[in-house]
């Protein structure tokens, strides 16, 4: 998250103390890479200067941020990038942190790029107050689905290898693009012509 106002909403909404809310990030991280445990071992030897107790992992379950079926038995080990967070936690969190919002800008194409002269397709402004604005409506129109978000991301990778990106992102955003898109890289619309001169729809 960017900011700790983001942090402390989604702290405040599940009654969570701050050294909750590093676990759950080292959780995040662990998933990402086995490496990250390091980061796990640096937070309790170091700033906690203690282990990780079961009942900490509990209290996550009890309080609705990770799912109660993950947790070993008492006695056998736990693998933090084998638990699992609860569906509607991982909603509140993408909801607070903007972060599919985040990677749908990351990936959107600054230019369409023609044989005469490149578009800009990144200006949000006559939408959209700022970008934190954008990253919020993007993740209203897809509900904050995490699941949903991977399938727009990987039609958007599409659409730019195919040159279907043809509008700016306002315009993407507003009008769903990414549906005709999903659509497209499933072969249900197969009557579209690939590789189009973007100035035609410009």
């Amino acid at each position: 998250m960017d900011s700790f106002e983001q942090e402390l909403n989604l702290m405040s909404k599940y009654a969570l103390s701050y050294n909750e809310f590093a676990l759950i990030k080292l959780i995040f991280y662990t998933k990402e890479s086995d490496e990250n445990y390091s980061l796990v071992n640096k937070y309790y030897n170091e700033c906690l200067h203690e282990s990780l107790k079961r009942e900490d992992l509990i209290n996550l379950q009890n309080k609705k941020v990770l799912d109660k079926e993950d947790l070993p038995e008492k006695g056998k080990p736990i693998y933090l990038e084998d638990l699992t967070f609860r569906k509607s936690f991982l909603s509140n969190f993408y909801k607070e942190s903007h972060i599919l919002g985040k990677e749908l800008w990351e990936e959107f194409p600054f230019y369409i790029v023609t044989s005469r002269q490149n578009y800009p397709i990144k200006n949000f402004s006559k939408r959209f107050r700022d970008l934190d604005e954008l990253f919020c409506f993007y993740g209203k129109a897809i509900r904050h689905d995490i699941e949903k978000h991977k399938d727009v991301i990987k039609s958007l990778k599409f659409a730019k290898e195919n040159n279907l990106i043809s509008c700016n992102i306002v315009d993407y955003l507003i009008g769903h693009q990414w549906e005709e898109h999903i659509k497209m890289m499933n072969g249900e619309i197969t009557d579209v012509r690939m590789n189009f001169d973007p100035t035609e729809l410009m």
